[in-house]
């Protein structure tokens, strides 16, 4: 396996940091991953690190990266909306069909608030294999409203637990960012997968998004299930499980040489 960090500018100012792991033979497909608020590239207890290496293991070229504002990318977090990541996608997608991978086997990999930033982006492009969106993260003014508070509607921004400075800017840019109807836009097979006792993002978006989609579309509820599963290993295990055989068909591997070989 062969890992590459390097940069992407978005545009004079500003940089995206990416960290691309590639196959040492063969390549299947391609994984970007998105990942969630107020974490880095590699996600919550780094499970994105990991399933990227068992990826790229299996002959998946995996592109991991930093929302501006998050991780090693420019831009404090106080700076980062729902446009600039929404930029800084496409942007990152531009890049890997551009210069890693142009094939048909391009799939987004999102999890909670980077699940709803692929959705939104899904619907304004035709290259994308497929989506594969863990924790669903939708309503996002309405929810994202009353997580934050009245008090960033006085001062004009909040800290959250993290530390992280938010401000209105962010909560602004969630207004008329429907989720559900850019999922309903996106013609690419899509996998749901959600936990049923996630208290942060209710499994019932993830069941309303599933009823919006339209062709080749599924939904793996996970019992017992919390948000981005955890401190679950059994939760976890079964829902890469159900990803990684997802994954398989819709790039058309076969069991003999698939995950589980």
């Amino acid at each position: 396996m062969e890992t590459i960090n390097t940069r992407l500018a978005v545009d004079n100012k500003s940089s995206i940091h990416l960290c691309i792991k590639k196959p040492t033979f063969n390549t299947c497909g391609c994984i970007i991953f998105s990942h969630g608020f107020s974490v880095a590239g590699f996600e919550s207890y780094r499970f994105f690190w990991e399933l990227s290496n068992e990826l790229t293991a299996n002959d998946f070229i995996c592109v991991l990266f930093d929302y501006r504002g998050s991780g090693y990318s420019d831009l404090s977090f106080s700076d980062m909306t729902i446009d600039t990541e929404i930029e800084d996608l496409n942007c990152v997608i531009d890049y890997v069909v551009k210069d890693i991978y142009s094939e048909t086997n391009l799939i987004i990999w999102g999890c909670s608030f980077g699940s709803g930033v692929a959705s939104l982006v899904g619907a304004q492009r035709n290259d994308i294999g497929g989506f594969l969106l863990w924790c669903l993260s939708a309503e996002l003014e309405q929810r994202y409203s009353k997580t934050l508070g009245t008090e960033i509607h006085k001062v004009g921004y909040v800290y959250i637990d993290k530390g992280d400075k938010v401000k209105k800017d962010f909560l602004d840019s969630l207004k008329n960012k429907d989720v559900y109807n850019s999922i309903s836009q996106i013609p690419s097979p899509i996998l749901f997968v959600h936990g049923t006792d996630d208290t942060k993002a209710s499994v019932n978006l993830s069941k309303q998004a599933f009823e919006m989609a339209r062709g080749n579309k599924e939904l793996a509820l996970i019992e017992g299930g919390n948000h981005g599963f955890k401190c679950q290993p059994e939760q976890f295990a079964k829902a890469k499980k159900i990803s990684f055989e997802w994954i398989d068909r819709i790039t058309k591997r076969t069991e003999k040489n698939g995950f589980y070989e």
